[in-house]
């Protein structure tokens, strides 16, 4: 796997990666797991150990815990962390109707492109909805936060950024059926390794370390308080 002399600055700077780190911590990834009773059929290859690495900045210790919990919501969400294979419905569907494609073009970080032809809209939003939109951006770090960009339109995104990833239809230069097919061959060349993650399982959780009251921030403490005052209000619903 070559990263670019850029991305190799980066890399190092950020994610305290090298060679040297990522030989190193790759090989405890896959001794720990040919050990570990508790998980089944894991992928050991390097792009998905180096998803856990990366985000962990190759702490080894806590990688392997975002592993375990990763198992473990696919194990209890199996309706939103399973079920990969996009020949299968809904997801067939979702991809040849172009509700969500991945551009041919990178941007100009060499970054993938991710098309969403859906759209939400907020009217009259609740009170409890607004404290959690706002919860929400209070749990990015700061450096998230500085890549997190919203626009209110094509338009306005057209005058900051390069169309030329976009399909032709929003500014760019390929017409969006294009990229849509171009997208569903990428992942028929792919789907091996997609249904892969289906069979990896999780046998059991004992591994996974348990977080308790204490270690709370003060911001999870706040959330929790809230939960906990929303559940008193509707027992006292229930008695009254």
């Amino acid at each position: 796997m070559e990263l670019s002399e850029r991305v190799q600055k980066v890399a190092k700077k950020e994610l305290r990666e090298d060679k040297s780190a990522r030989d190193q911590c790759l090989q405890q990834m896959r001794d720990w797991l040919s050990k570990n009773e508790d998980v089944e059929d894991v992928r050991i290859d390097d792009v998905f150990l180096l998803r856990f690495l990366r985000t962990k900045k190759f702490s080894v210790p806590m990688a392997q815990q975002l592993l375990l919990k990763y198992l473990n919501l696919k194990k209890n969400l199996p309706k939103m962390a399973s079920e990969l294979d996009f020949l299968s419905s809904p997801m067939k569907e979702v991809f040849e109707n172009g509700y969500l494609f991945v551009s041919p073009i990178r941007d100009q970080y060499g970054r993938r492109v991710i098309i969403s032809r859906t759209a939400i809209h907020l009217i009259n939003v609740p009170s409890a909805v607004k404290w959690a939109l706002d919860i929400g951006r209070r749990l990015l770090s700061n450096k998230i936060n500085d890549r997190l960009t919203l626009y209110s339109s094509w338009s306005e995104y057209n005058k900051k950024c390069d169309a030329s990833y976009l399909p032709k239809e929003l500014g760019g230069t390929i017409p969006m059926a294009e990229m849509i097919q171009w997208w569903i061959q990428e992942m028929a060349a792919k789907r091996d390794i997609v249904v892969q993650l289906d069979k990896m399982k999780l046998l059991s959780d004992r591994g996974i370390t348990k977080k308790h009251d204490y270690n709370l921030s003060p911001l999870h403490a706040e959330i929790r308080a809230h939960m906990d005052s929303v559940a008193g209000s509707f027992r006292k619903l229930e008695v009254d």
